[in-house]
């Protein structure tokens, strides 16, 4: 393909994720208004279930120590007043005292800058102008909206990585201009399940924090529609994390309320761990347990398995490559899964003795197991922890698994779907063609997606109808010049308005959507949401409005799919061979192992069995089948 004839590039990236999880970002100091030194560390009451009953258990420290948190002399009221003018001079002062500690990124989040940004663009442009090598990160551009924390905490995340970020993609650019491309055909995957260009994510990195996992939620959205399956688990499991979300209705759950840095984990199983991402992103339940997470035995000699990982480098001790700890791979070899004769993704030759040496040393040894139980209870910890991930995301937010057909993918999701399929009573799971490559094919399936929001916190019964139609209107005006910025025409651009409401006296909100500010649809609709989300609710309450929000969509070609003619091959001709394979709970089965690419439409596969290709390996254990489909999708099922 020559480059006249390429559309555009989508780029999903981890770089900002693993910058937070590895601490490895630039020095980052933090101004804010006087009195407020300690917002960082004084944080939210939130404590997540693991430290409930652990006075012992403390929080990550911040990502910007203390000593480099400054204050400003400064004050906005409540009504976006300023009652204390800015002191330019303290702060050309105060920036000078943190170059001189080494800052490379600063924060700025002062008080009611969401109402009045005067102040914050005064600091901006002090530092632009004295130091312009330091970049400067505004909580009136990264989250224009009330809660000081989760503003305070979203900013100092955007300025950590933001450095890091922009020196990525623009290698990236300069590479993709001496191939002869064009810049602009160049988007980056955001959290939210939307692309957007270089230029909004140079000014907004943390919009991208979790652009390859929602990548493939956006292609489990894609699949569903073509299967006609509106409700789906998309399950992503790959070497190091696993991945859950929720497909409602047609469209993936997006949260407002996301943590990463934990000491566990990231997203809604981390809340009250780790530190607040409070622009939208796709809701995702992610644990530290992947095929190179390791298996280890505590203090109380029980079997842990994570969050330390081997990677790539030196991986898993079946790899060869020097690593001793035992992993979720090495368990996967010994009990069969996998295949000790064909290299693993056409690269690696997998070693069982190796193997069965870390998991004896380290798991068997230890508790007075042999090689199988313990590999064998360590494919059942992994599978019950993934397990709980999916119930955060369904049945914590009153969402039945038996429901909802799963979409299991990454390198290893196939091994392990069948038995979260057993444990959660899903009665469908559903194998893409390429797992290992579904992130991918999410991003072709990705529009060009920008979110706006303005604080207005009023009574409904109170509310001017006239002022939030112009706030609509202002914010919609926004995406219509960053759309046209992106190059999309007119015609292909969509926009979608939310209020984030809450009955008066709560702190937290749910998003409701909202067509034409019909407030009394709105208040029925957060009614409706309230009760389905906690079980009750009051309509004999007061409701107020927070936040208005505007989604801005630019609709892009997308791809789609060819369907294949029922193939007149038999699964027979598919077969590559046998092993036995051990599954959890039963003795050694004798399976049927069968090449994946020789498969065709309607072809029959009754487990036990194993499907082997060059990028995963589907598992289907003693009563279920599997069938092919006309595109190429392996449908798991009970038998």
């Amino acid at each position: 393909m020559s480059s006249h004839q390429l559309r555009y590039i989508a780029h999903g990236t981890t770089v900002g994720t693993n910058a937070v999880l590895q601490r490895r970002g630039v020095k980052t100091g933090l101004l804010t208004t006087r009195g407020f030194r300690d917002i960082l560390e004084i944080r939210r009451l939130t404590r997540p279930p693991e430290m409930l009953f652990n006075p012992l258990e403390t929080p990550p420290e911040p990502l910007i120590p203390r000593y480099l948190v400054k204050e400003l002399d400064e004050r906005i009221n409540y009504r976006g007043e300023v009652i204390k003018p800015l002191n330019e001079d303290q702060v050309l002062q105060t920036v000078e005292e943190l170059a001189r500690q080494g800052v490379k990124s600063i924060a700025v989040c002062l008080l009611f800058s969401f109402l009045n940004p005067v102040h914050e663009q005064k600091v901006a442009q002090i530092i632009k102008n004295s130091f312009p090598g330091i970049s400067v990160s505004l909580s009136s551009d990264v989250l224009s909206e009330i809660r000081e924390y989760e503003r305070a905490s979203t900013t100092m995340i955007n300025a950590y990585i933001a450095p890091i970020i922009q020196s990525y993609l623009e290698t990236m650019v300069k590479e993709i201009q001496d191939l002869g491309l064009h810049k602009d055909r160049l988007y980056i995957a955001q959290s939210n399940g939307g692309l957007t260009s270089t230029t909004t994510i140079m000014k907004r990195p943390i919009t991208a924090l979790e652009s390859g996992p929602a990548a493939g939620a956006v292609a489990a959205k894609l699949l569903g529609d073509i299967l006609n399956f509106k409700n789906l688990i998309a399950f992503d499991m790959g070497g190091t994390t696993t991945k859950a979300c929720l497909i409602i209705d047609g469209s993936p759950r997006v949260t407002l309320d996301f943590s990463v840095g934990g000491k566990t984990s990231t997203g809604r199983s981390s809340r009250g761990s780790g530190f607040p991402v409070a622009v939208p992103m796709i809701d995702l339940a992610e644990i530290g347990k992947g095929g190179g997470s390791i298996a280890w035995v505590d203090e109380n000699q029980l079997i842990r398995v994570g969050p330390q990982s081997a990677g790539a480098v030196p991986g898993p001790a079946c790899y060869g490559r020097g690593g001793e700890e035992p992993t979720v791979t090495d368990a996967d070899l010994m009990l069969g899964m996998l295949n000790r004769n064909k290299p693993l993704g056409g690269e690696i030759y997998l070693n069982y003795d190796k193997a069965e040496k870390a998991v004896m040393d380290k798991i068997a040894r230890p508790l007075g197991f042999n090689s199988i139980e313990a590999a064998a209870a360590v494919y059942k910890i992994t599978t019950s922890n993934m397990a709980d991930a999916v119930r955060l995301i369904s049945v914590e937010s009153g969402y039945d698994p038996r429901d909802f057909v799963m979409v299991c993918f990454g390198g290893a999701g196939p091994l392990h779907g069948w038995l979260i399929m057993q444990e959660l009573k899903v009665s469908r799971m559903v194998i893409p063609k390429y797992p290992g490559l579904f992130c991918s094919l999410g991003l072709l399936a990705e529009n060009v997606v920008h979110d706006y929001v303005r604080t207005l916190i009023t009574e409904v019964n109170r509310a001017d109808i006239a002022t939030l139609d112009e706030i609509f209107h202002q914010l919609e005006e926004k995406g219509n010049e960053d759309l046209q910025a992106d190059g999309i025409p007119e015609s292909k651009r969509l926009f979608f308005r939310t209020l984030d409401m809450r009955y008066v006296g709560q702190l937290y909100y749910i998003n409701t959507p909202v067509k034409e500010v019909r407030l009394n649809d709105a208040v029925q609709r957060f009614h409706r949401l309230h009760e389905h989300h906690f079980g009750h609710s009051f309509p004999e309450n007061s409701v107020e409005i927070v936040n208005l929000r505007v989604k801005a969509v630019g609709l892009l070609p997308g791809i789609s799919f060819r369907k294949e003619a029922r193939g007149k091959r038999s699964p027979r001709d598919a077969l590559s061979g046998k092993r036995k394979v051990c599954f959890p709970d039963s003795d050694l089965v004798s399976c049927w192992v069968y090449e994946r690419s020789k498969l065709v439409a309607g072809n029959l596969i009754e487990g036990p069995a194993v499907v082997e290709q060059l990028d995963s390996t589907t598992v289907i254990p003693p009563s279920m089948v599997a069938e092919v489909d006309a595109y190429g999708n392996l449908h798991v099922q009970r038998d």
